[in-house]
């Protein structure tokens, strides 16, 4: 996996047994990575990275006299002046007032300013090459996952449960906190600096007071994105000889990505999986979707099935590598990720192109906070929905249970400690947010804090560097001026897939509110459903059928019979995945939350009764996977 991570002693050298603990961590750590590991090491500290060396100028590791420095990133545009992309960082991180200009789609670094004796941390302004860092009497340990850090510290650990809950509860974390107890979360756009003894962060890009353009016309912003994008598309073929593959769902992101990638000529093949986007008690099949906009565009597409297994609960041991982001999604990502060309291509993703230029989740209730520029509301209106779970839609029953219902699972004032301090987070997530548009700024800054596709595909694939071309600040800034009314009724992004390709943007998407367009990609016996393919993958060996049969017996049999009556298989396959998840939890308990648990679910576990953990599934599976990081077991 890409990665960056390091060591740096306090003192004048770094321990034997603490150097020994770091190495282990490392090597365990690593141990599936595809990239080349370089390190820089010596008895102060130790820096190391693994990276696609594609979408780079330069190396990814610098050693000199003045300085020693790391990086992991993407560049989408050439830097003059400077022999490298790590060295034009280097000079701006040293300088006393640095600044980054626009030639990254993300990156972080480490630099060790020899001359100065300091150590400087940083990341990109939108901070989606992470870094989180813990810091003892001794050592500063930083790394671009919490994985390793988790790892670092062994039985060290000390689990901030507030963190836990919020995780639980949204799937992603509000500010910089992490899932343990003194480790940071470097803010989006800030550098960390270290100086013998003295600490110092500081912010060195960050989004301002971007006002909201109500004269721009939407052929107006149409233009101003499309020209921008054209630009990077034409930078990116410049900065590689190797061809492009591109992930294309159901939805616009992608296929305006695709759509301007088949412009170049280079794009080899797209990628299509089934995410289960449900419409009520219908199916969206993405595949016949992807595979219409792929013909139009004259691209290929493959079809990647779900990866089914036979060993029970496998993905509760991957999951935990990245729980930066979220337990939920990843699933059908991990299938997607070993079906990818191994290291031949360039792979590009749609990411944060939902709530830049689609403008999801700003109902009319938020808009009006947008308008009267009351961040007050907007915190209590993000608060409740978060609370209720009522902001996920349709699978909330299944996915995002509320925060009245964890009471069934969880200790309840566990759960009432920790939605107060959910409130408050929120609330200093706005305050903190300076530009006129503050809804879109506030989904942008979590969104990016639970990335959907591009990172488990960057971390458990291995082809080429992964560009995220709606990521960069530039094209953010542009965005973010543009009014909302132009993104939620769908014009601007039909504008920007015209202007592309004329009559791209009739082929219906997950994205289409009018039913009757949708009509010929909707299903109710939705085969390519995440967990079917489990269901026939579970169904066949002999071994389970007895075991099943009782399952079935014991309880929910009228909701089964109820879903093959209708032929609603997602359903059925969703009830069958509920009994998989139970039997991971008998055979390996949750040990660091039994404490927390309720009475219930308790006894539950302890008398191996499958039937009742099925009925709490949708909770268990996260619990599940956070005990599995915690336990370091992954």
């Amino acid at each position: 996996m890409p990665f960056i991570t390091g060591i740096i002693s306090l003192n004048n050298c770094i321990e034997g047994s603490t150097k020994r603990r770091f190495e282990e961590s490392l090597l365990s750590f690593m141990s599936d990575s595809p990239w080349p590991v370089e390190r820089i090491d010596n008895d102060k500290y130790i820096l190391v990275c693994a990276d696609s060396p594609d979408m780079w100028e330069g190396p990814k590791t610098i050693s000199g006299s003045d300085y020693d420095a790391i990086a992991t990133g993407v560049q989408w545009k050439r830097i003059s002046s400077f022999n490298s992309a790590l060295e034009y960082l280097t000079a701006q991180f040293q300088s006393e007032n640095p600044k980054i200009r626009n030639y990254f789609d993300y990156f972080s670094c480490a630099i060790i300013d020899k001359r100065k004796n300091r150590c400087i941390l940083a990341t990109d302004p939108l901070g989606i090459a992470q870094v989180v860092y813990y810091v003892d009497d001794s050592v500063l340990v930083f790394s671009s996952h919490q994985s390793f850090i988790r790892r670092y510290l062994g039985d060290n650990i000390t689990i901030c449960w507030d963190a836990v809950f919020e995780y639980l509860l949204i799937q992603h974390l509000i500010g910089n906190k992490t899932l343990m107890e003194g480790v940071k979360l470097l803010p989006p756009g800030y550098i960390l600096e270290l100086q013998g003894s003295d600490w110092n962060m500081a912010p060195y890009a960050k989004l301002g007071n971007i006002r909201i353009n109500t004269q721009i016309t939407v052929e107006e912003a149409c233009q101003l994105l499309w020209d921008h994008l054209d630009e990077k598309f034409r930078h990116y073929e410049s900065l590689t000889k190797k061809n492009f593959i591109g992930l294309l769902s159901g939805g616009w992101d992608t296929r305006l990505i695709t759509s301007f990638l088949a412009r170049t000529g280079r794009l080899r093949e797209t990628f299509t999986t089934e995410q289960s986007v449900r419409l009520g008690d219908m199916y969206v099949v993405e595949e016949k979707i992807a595979r219409d906009v792929a013909n139009f565009i004259g691209v290929n597409n493959r079809f990647v099935r779900l990866r089914t297994t036979r060993k029970q609960g496998e993905r509760f041991y991957k999951l935990p590598r990245i729980v930066d982001y979220s337990t939920t999604y990843h699933e059908w990502s991990l299938s997607l990720a070993e079906a990818l060309p191994q290291g031949e291509y360039i792979l590009t993703d749609g990411f944060l192109g939902d709530v830049l230029i689609r403008g999801t989740h700003i109902p009319d209730d938020f808009q009006r906070c947008v308008e009267e520029g009351n961040k007050e509301k907007a915190s209590e209106l993000t608060f409740a929905e978060y609370v209720s779970g009522v902001s996920h839609g349709s699978a909330s029953d299944v996915y995002y249970p509320d925060a009245e219902s964890w009471k069934r699972i969880l200790d309840s004032q566990f759960i009432s400690d920790s939605t107060e301090h959910l409130k408050q987070a929120i609330i200093n997530e706005f305050q903190d947010i300076q530009c006129e548009n503050f809804v879109t700024a506030y989904q942008l800054k979590n969104r990016q804090r639970r990335c959907i596709s591009w990172l488990p595909t960057a971390i458990f694939g291995s082809a080429g560097a992964v560009i995220l071309p709606f990521c960069d600040l530039k094209f953010v800034e542009i965005a973010l001026a543009i009014p909302n009314e132009m993104k939620q009724n769908q014009l601007l992004y039909k504008c920007l897939l015209e202007r592309t390709k004329s009559g791209l943007s009739e082929i219906p998407s997950t994205n289409t509110k009018d039913i009757e367009k949708l009509k010929p990609y909707l299903t109710r016996a939705y085969i390519g459903d995440i967990s079917a393919l489990r269901l026939f993958s579970y169904i066949f060996p002999k071994k389970y059928l007895k075991r099943l049969y009782r399952i079935f017996m014991r309880t929910r049999v009228a909701a089964l019979l109820y879903s093959l009556l209708y032929k609603r298989l997602g359903m059925a396959s969703r009830i069958f995945e509920n009994f998989l998840i139970a039997d991971e939890i008998i055979r390996n308990p949750p040990t660091t939350f039994m404490n927390l648990l309720t009475p219930e679910i308790r006894d539950a576990i302890y008398a191996r009764n499958m039937g009742k953990l099925a009925q709490y599934a949708s909770y268990l599976r996260h619990i599940l996977v956070l005990d599995k990081f915690f336990s370091n077991k992954f």
